[in-house]
């Protein structure tokens, strides 16, 4: 039988994890949870001893949620110390935009961001938030990228089912569409 790896995004216990850390982190291995994706919240502390502490707990990460496209540039942030200690292959983020005419600099700065992370030997990913998908007063906001003329990213639309709505899909990896 396959075996099937269980992860947690952990930003969706944060309050949780800004009470007791470790406590929380200890329960979710107890759970059989093998995967967790930290975001921006690593117990204050550095990347060794939080290296350190998930290995005792058998925890392992594949993806580190960075705050801002920004994060992504440089190699030292936090989110990107933390993923290079942790041999991490994918820096997430995400984007509250809600305003149609920030989507093409949004756009600009994850191509950049890509670059910067495929020079570092690392994918980018993108977290979606349900807006998104929801009808803004004007377009949704793929339709709204199409309509700036980045055709690459189209082929986001074309590939997402019809009943993907909301948090349900968690990261578009755009250096597949965006190179």
């Amino acid at each position: 039988m396959k075996h099937f790896r269980i992860g947690v995004e952990l930003y969706t216990l944060r309050e949780e994890l800004n009470q007791d850390f470790k406590s929380v982190f200890r329960d979710l291995s107890k759970l059989g949870i093998d995967l967790v994706e930290p975001a921006f919240c690593y117990g204050g502390m550095e990347p060794e001893e939080y290296r350190a502490f998930l290995k005792e707990l058998n925890l392992s990460v594949r993806s580190i949620y960075a705050p801002q496209v920004s994060d992504l540039l440089t190699a030292d942030s936090e989110a990107a110390r933390f993923a290079t200690e942790l041999n991490v292959p994918y820096l997430t983020v995400g984007s509250g935009l809600d305003f149609e005419a920030k989507w093409l600099r949004l756009a600009r700065e994850l191509r950049a961001a890509v670059a910067a992370n495929l020079a570092m030997g690392r994918k980018t990913l993108y977290h979606n938030h349900h807006h998104q998908f929801a009808k803004n007063e004007k377009e949704m906001i793929l339709d709204a990228i199409n309509r700036f003329g980045d055709e690459k990213v189209s082929v986001i639309k074309k590939v997402m089912p019809d009943y993907v709505k909301y948090e349900s899909i968690r990261a578009v990896i755009l250096e597949r569409y965006i190179s």
